[in-house]
């Protein structure tokens, strides 16, 4: 055979074998752990309590890896009783670029991306991967009805970057929206920039420039839309507007969402709730339990893992299920995001987000060991073996 040949018949085989596992090359990493939870309600125990990854994705787990996967990985052996989750989803944040993150002068700026504000070298953001945050979604600040398009954003272990500039569309009817400076100066105001707005996008001759173009992407179900409102009135404003325009939005904060419950039950709106904490009011400590019951999908909308931990901890304690507790900082504000098929979930094809625990996450005396942001360790705890 000649040197040719030889180097082509080579090449052949190892095609062969990535074709038969795609799992099964070099640099596959192979984490292993007592049980890793895939998603809320699916876990793998035991000898199948692993995952493979590469190029920042989840390639295979469990049973679908390979022998031959696991005797060319690098195998990460885990702690004995490491629990793996999915990487906790932050909604909303800021980080520390609040001030750079509204356009004060003008109410209607839909077409604004967060991206363009943020800084890959922000203080704030490995704080955010070291309590178990693996995707933060940097949102517009609510200081206009029309806040812009929110992003998101990663960290790498060395620096952050935008993982997709296009998130959902953030509404504003909460009252730091509002100005006597400049238009609207009123809720009754806000509202109707918002319904003028969207029927100036339907408008052929006048939904004419990258604003309306936005606005025409929401209608159509192309992009996502979170409304900001908190108090009952801002929420009723939100609804029926929602309702009124055909949108399925997010609402975002919902401080006094239980008295809104029944008026959501059956539709496609879904719920961001602020952050539980040991002071929070008693209708508020109930409103997750009672939006499961009615049906109502739900997230928690707090910056840091300890808040999104302590919120899903507290919701448990008044009568949420564990499974959805932990789908409302997974799964659910992935989706609300609009990056669903990215994160918040460990399946193939998936972003490999995961943080490790050496236990149940949603019990707060479990401690954090691990944070991996695209197949890599970001974060340790200090003293956890590597």
């Amino acid at each position: 055979m000649t040197r040719t040949r030889l180097v082509w018949a080579i090449a052949a085989a190892a095609s062969a074998v990535s074709a038969q596992d795609p799992a099964a090359t070099p640099a596959t990493t192979v984490v292993e752990a007592t049980r890793v939870v895939l998603a809320a309600g699916e876990a793998l125990d035991g000898d199948q309590a692993r995952i493979a990854l590469r190029d920042g994705k989840v390639v295979a787990v469990g049973r679908e890896i390979a022998p031959e996967t696991l005797a060319r990985a690098q195998r990460v052996r885990l702690p004995a009783g490491a629990v793996v989750v999915p990487g906790f989803v932050a909604l909303r944040d800021q980080l520390d670029s609040a001030a750079d993150l509204a356009e004060s002068i003008d109410a209607f700026t839909p077409e604004l991306r967060a991206a363009e504000a943020f800084d890959p070298f922000d203080r704030v953001l490995p704080w955010r991967a070291r309590s178990g945050v693996t995707a933060t979604v940097l949102a517009p600040n609510s200081l206009n009805t029309f806040a812009g398009i929110a992003s998101l954003v990663k960290w790498d272990g060395e620096r952050g970057s935008v993982a997709a500039a296009d998130g959902y569309l953030l509404l504003a009817l909460v009252e730091s929206s509002l100005s006597r400076e400049r238009y609207p100066t009123s809720r009754m105001g806000a509202a109707d920039l918002v319904r003028g707005a969207f029927a100036e996008a339907a408008d052929p001759l006048l939904g004419i420039g990258p604003e309306y173009a936005v606005l025409r992407e929401v209608k159509d179900g192309g992009r996502r839309v979170a409304i900001h409102a908190s108090t009952h009135a801002e929420l009723t404003g939100a609804i029926d507007l929602a309702r009124e325009l055909g949108l399925s939005p997010v609402l975002l904060d919902a401080a006094e969402i239980e008295n809104c419950i029944e008026r959501l039950k059956g539709t496609s709106l879904s719920v961001a709730l602020r952050p539980l904490d040991w002071g929070s009011r008693t209708a508020a400590l109930q409103a997750p339990a009672q939006l499961a019951a009615a049906g109502v999908r739900f997230s928690f909308a707090g910056a840091t893992g300890h808040a999104l931990r302590r919120s899903a901890s507290l919701a448990c304690k008044h009568g949420l299920d564990r499974r959805t507790a932990l789908d409302a900082i997974t799964r659910v504000p992935a989706e609300q995001a609009g990056f669903g098929d990215r994160i918040g979930m460990l399946r193939v094809g998936r972003d490999a987000d995961f943080v490790v625990f050496d236990g149940d996450p949603i019990d707060l005396t479990t401690r954090l060991l691990e944070t991996w942001v695209d197949g890599r360790r970001v974060a340790t705890t200090p003293g956890t073996s590597r």
